[in-house]
């Protein structure tokens, strides 16, 4: 994006899913780890946000291995809050994330959160099940707040 000089690029992912694909979740995380190393060397101002469907949680190596990298978890999270508000997909996993680097970091505002949206009540197996009224998808927006700064 850029827009009147202002410049945000956005890495939209949506790593391979499945139990037993770490190896390949962690071949696209170094990918894109990568990428971003790539365009913050030719701009260091860069602002740069990678998110979408990591099919992984934070403690998973696909997604340390971007936190490692320099990246960090955008969505500020109330220690306060239970950990269930911050659930992105129906299995009760969070594995949807909005990662960034250290130039776009300071302008993340306080607002974030995961929207609720229809869901399968708890235990009913949602790949066998009909969707409930409403439903959109099996994982959950995730939204952050930001204001342009450069």
């Amino acid at each position: 994006v850029d827009i009147d000089g202002y410049r945000l690029t956005m890495i939209v992912v949506h790593h391979k899913s499945g139990r037993y694909n770490d190896y390949w979740r962690e071949a696209e995380s170094r990918k894109i780890v990568e990428l971003v190393h790539s365009i913050e060397a030719k701009d260091p101002a860069r602002n740069i946000v990678v998110m979408g469907d990591f099919n992984a949680t934070e403690s998973a190596t696909s997604v340390l291995t971007y936190l490692e990298a320099g990246l960090r978890d955008g969505v500020a999270r109330d220690a306060s809050d239970p950990d269930r508000a911050w659930i992105t997909h129906a299995s009760g996993r969070r594995i949807d994330h909005i990662l960034v680097n250290d130039a776009f970091a300071s302008e993340i505002g306080g607002v974030s959160f995961v929207l609720g949206t229809p869901i399968l009540p708890e235990g009913v197996d949602y790949r066998e099940a009909d969707p409930p009224e409403g439903y959109a998808s099996d994982h959950f927006p995730v939204v952050i707040e930001f204001r342009p700064r450069d």
